[in-house]
Order: structure tokens, then C-alpha cells, then sequence
């Protein structure tokens, strides 16, 4: 009998874990100054990490070891806004080498520190995502925020901070919140969150790819052989207008390809789009309606500069 007890405490406990707010974790400043408070890894955090009290009054959490934190709740195709202050020392800086900025996107013999999100499903299984990891290349505080959407299924989400050997992480302010602004369905659509903030873009086909600022500070996007958005719902039959602005650097064309996917994210075919030249004044804007099966969208974007890419419902644009 009192074996059953404990095994149920046990369960209950367990159950209390999974329920953790986002509030419980995230936007507190780390005032608790407890690892076991915010992350999974707790144990050896606790030998080699501190929290040092800023300035400011608040604290930053400073790690040479990767660390994980503890899950809470996210709700599919939900647009989040993660934002947090992190500078790193040990790799050679942005702010020393600019061209380190090649190697921030993806997995490119990254030397920074990189924060990762991992969704679980119901049944705590990984779910994929095609958000684009985020590196820590600077050497000075600074803010960083990024958006993304929970994908299918997910139901509670972690973030992973890996730390490359022989680099600390410092690491403040970390909030996390549903983002309500802006209406267009797909995220970062003209690049403003800068020329280091990948948001919004899932892949490349090749390294040249980039974020690129011009001389009036504004952020293009060069695609290289081409690029992809991260996938979008289109929660009606629409239609939906797609406005794509920028330049083609093979025969000064741009080449556009919508990809459809059913509710689980597998392909169900796919869309030509109106090819960009000079002609139609480096603007195109497509009018679609969703196909049936299909739940989700991405754009891929082929041999161009873009400085947008935005998808939105046709009513809204009015």
C-alpha cells in the first residue's frame, strides 16, 4: 500500500513538472539565482556556471557548459517572440572580425555560442521545426530577439543553449511571449530585425546565402542559389497575396516557388509564381488560393537580393 502512495506522489509530481507557466521560467531576470529553478542540467551547472548580480539590478547567468532549460507550454502555429541579452567570450568576435557574420546562419563550422528550440508533442516526442537556430556572436551585451511560430503537434517547448569549448556564455533578461503584432503571415518579412537575425528564413541551398545591410542600414536577404521561408499556416481557403521585392543577379529574373503541405507538415505539391524582372519594376505581387489538402506554405526564393517577402490574407491588405 505504501508503495502505491509513493509511486502516485511520484506521478503527481511528475505531472506538476510538465504543467510549468512560461511566467515560471521565463521574464523573472533570473532573481531566484538557482539553476535547478530554470534548467534540466542543473547538477554540473552548479560546479562551473554562476549568476553575478548587473548594474542594473538584475542578473546574468554566465556558463562555460551548454545547458538546457526546463519546458513550458507553447500552443501550435502560434507566433512567439523570444528575446534575451548575450554576449560570449572565447570566440573571435563580430564586433572584432565583421566577416565572422558568414558564419552565423546554420551549421557553418559554427564557433558561437547557438540557442536551439526543441517542441515536444503530448506524448513528450521531438517535434520538428524549421525555425533557424540563432548564434551569439558578439562580445558585448546585446539584445536579441527572435520570432517563430510553435509547429504541428508541439504542445511544450525547451530552449538549448550550446556552448562550443572554450567560450562562456552570458546570458540576462530572457522573456518569452506570444507576439501579436504585425499581419503577415510569414515572419520577418522585410528583414527589420537586422542583418544578424535569421528569423523567418529555414534553409539555404549553399553557404553564400546571407543577410546583407546596404548603406542606408537597411537588410536584404541574398538567397544565393535560393532560399526558404519557415513554413506558414493558411488557416482559410484565402486567397492570399504574396509581394516579393528585390532583384535577380542570373539574367535579372527572380524565380519564385510556392510549396504546399498537408496539417503534419508532408508536402502536397507545389506552385509556380510569377517571375520578377525589371520589366514589372522589381515588384511582383501573386494572388493564390490554398489547394485542398494543403494547411501550410513556404516560399523558396531562387538566384536574388529581396528586400520582402511578405505573405498576407487578401482582406487584410485592404
Amino acid at each position: 500500500m505504501l508503495r502505491r502512495l509513493l509511486i502516485l506522489l511520484l506521478f503527481l509530481c511528475g505531472c506538476a513538472g510538465d504543467a510549468t507557466e512560461i511566467s515560471d521560467i521565463y521574464g523573472d531576470g533570473f532573481r531566484k539565482k538557482d539553476p535547478d529553478a530554470y534548467f534540466i542540467n542543473a547538477g554540473g551547472l552548479k560546479k562551473r556556471s554562476v549568476f553575478l548580480e548587473k548594474d542594473t539590478g538584475g542578473v546574468v547567468f554566465r556558463s562555460p557548459l551548454s545547458f538546457l532549460f526546463r519546458e513550458v507550454p507553447v500552443k501550435t502555429d502560434t507566433k512567439y517572440r523570444l528575446s534575451f541579452s548575450a554576449c560570449q567570450e572565447g570566440a573571435e568576435s563580430l564586433e572584432e572580425n565583421p566577416g565572422m557574420g558568414g558564419k552565423i546562419f546554420a551549421h557553418r563550422e559554427n564557433v558561437f555560442p547557438v540557442c536551439r528550440l526543441q517542441f515536444f508533442n503530448r506524448g513528450k516526442k521531438r517535434v520538428p521545426s524549421d525555425a533557424a537556430f540563432f548564434a551569439i556572436p558578439f562580445g558585448k551585451m546585446k539584445e536579441h530577439v527572435f520570432l517563430f511560430r510553435a509547429p504541428p503537434g508541439a504542445e511544450s517547448m525547451r530552449l538549448s543553449f550550446s556552448v562550443p569549448k572554450g567560450v562562456r556564455l552570458s546570458l540576462s533578461d530572457v522573456c518569452l511571449r506570444e507576439e501579436t503584432e504585425g499581419k503577415t503571415l510569414n515572419i520577418n518579412p522585410r528583414f527589420e530585425l537586422g542583418p544578424y537575425n535569421y528569423s523567418g528564413i529555414s534553409a539555404f541551398n549553399d553557404k553564400s546565402g546571407r543577410l546583407i545591410a546596404d548603406r542606408n542600414g537597411r537588410t536584404h536577404l541574398f538567397t544565393g542559389f535560393y532560399a526558404v521561408t519557415n513554413r506558414f499556416p493558411l488557416k482559410s481557403e484565402g486567397p492570399y497575396l504574396l509581394k516579393v521585392r528585390g532583384s535577380g543577379y542570373y539574367k535579372k529574373r527572380v524565380d519564385s516557388i510556392l510549396t504546399f503541405y498537408d496539417a503534419a507538415w508532408k508536402k502536397t505539391g507545389t506552385s509556380p509564381v510569377i517571375r520578377l524582372t525589371p520589366q514589372n519594376q522589381e515588384t511582383l505581387v501573386f494572388r493564390f488560393v490554398r489547394p485542398p489538402q494543403a494547411a501550410y506554405a513556404s516560399v523558396t526564393i531562387y538566384h536574388a537580393t529581396i528586400s520582402e517577402i511578405s505573405i498576407v490574407r487578401e482582406e487584410e491588405e485592404k
